[in-house]
């Protein structure tokens, strides 16, 4: 028994659905568009769930889908603006792309234990997600799988994880600090592009050899500055790092202030090793930020100014 691919396509009357038992498949945009409905019952026996099968379902408040299905394909979930709580099968392994799309209400997933890859864009713009507990067998994320999850504050991507495609944090503004496997096989750029209040990135191993093998992996300008600044602190002195902070300070700066990632700039702005070449350079790099009208990062320098330099501008009372 299934239930056939576009069977009650936006019917706005449908406040609830159970599906009947026997159902082993609920075909592609089934219920797409049921605007009205909250509540969805699904059998033990279900197997399949197509491609938008509750897209749009934009009152649906949470969702229980049995340890029965094998097999979710693409969007499924995509646009359930309401959704506040999933429960994904437990023998799952793979979660296919934009399954939870702008579903900006989305408070908790839980995740599968057998999970091996999150697909592409799974969770963009999730914004209520504030807390996300990755299985220990995850191999896989892949491109902008957590894009614009403005509410996580932390991450931790467990060892088991092999690949990170590009993107996959891309504007993650509220995420303070991540945690990535040690060794990497695979490793996409931008992976922070937008995280704007990232200050620190540790490794499964916290060793200075683990840290700078993971620095000396990456190739692009802006992922190094990232993560050079990322790792570098208290539990983690590397003269590599430092050095290559201290060698483009002034590029690194420039890049975070055009980031607005006002934390990353405070650590960098404040590190011993940068200390000689801001103050030598402050005027160019305070013009620089004033001219982004990056107001933020602009009072952060007037007050490195007068704490550091120890003089303030005549001007400095009108700057803000």
């Amino acid at each position: 028994m299934d239930i056939a691919s576009y069977a009650y396509q936006n019917n706005t009357e449908l406040t609830q659905f159970t599906v009947p038992r026997g159902t082993r498949v609920i075909g592609e945009r089934a219920f797409e568009g049921c605007s009205a409905m909250r509540e969805i019952s699904l059998p033990e026996t279900l197997e399949q769930i197509g491609p938008c099968a509750f897209a749009d379902c934009a009152s649906l408040e949470k969702a229980d889908l049995p340890d029965s299905v094998q097999l979710m394909a693409p969007l499924v979930f995509k646009g359930c603006s309401n959704l506040r709580r999933v429960h994904l099968p437990s023998g799952l392994t793979q979660i296919r792309g934009w399954t939870f799309e702008q579903c900006r209400s989305l408070r908790e997933v839980e995740l599968p234990t057998f999970l091996k890859e999150l697909d592409v864009g799974v969770f963009i713009n999730c914004r209520s997600l504030t807390e996300l507990k990755l299985p220990r067998g995850l191999e896989t994320i892949r491109e902008h799988a957590f894009e614009g999850c403005t509410g996580l504050s932390e991450l931790r991507i467990p060892d088991s994880v092999q690949t990170i495609r590009r993107g996959a944090f891309w504007g993650c503004s509220g995420l303070q600090s991540v945690t990535l496997p040690a060794v990497l096989s695979h490793k996409g750029n931008d992976l922070f592009e937008g995280c704007t209040g990232l200050s620190e990135i540790k490794l499964t191993d916290p060793s200075v050899q683990a840290a700078e093998k993971m620095f000396l992996s990456t190739s692009k300008f802006e992922d190094k500055v990232f993560l050079a600044a990322g790792l570098v602190g208290p539990s983690l002195r590397s003269s590599m790092l430092e050095e290559y902070i201290a060698r483009y300070a002034m590029q690194a700066l420039k890049l975070l202030a055009d980031q607005f990632n006002d934390a990353m700039f405070v650590k960098v702005l404040t590190l011993p090793t940068v200390t000689e070449t801001v103050n030598q350079k402050f005027d160019e790099l305070f013009e620089y930020v004033s001219r982004r009208n990056n107001m933020k990062i602009k009072a952060i320098l007037m007050e490195y100014r007068q704490n550091r330099i120890g003089y303030n501008h005549a001007d400095d009372e009108f700057e803000l």
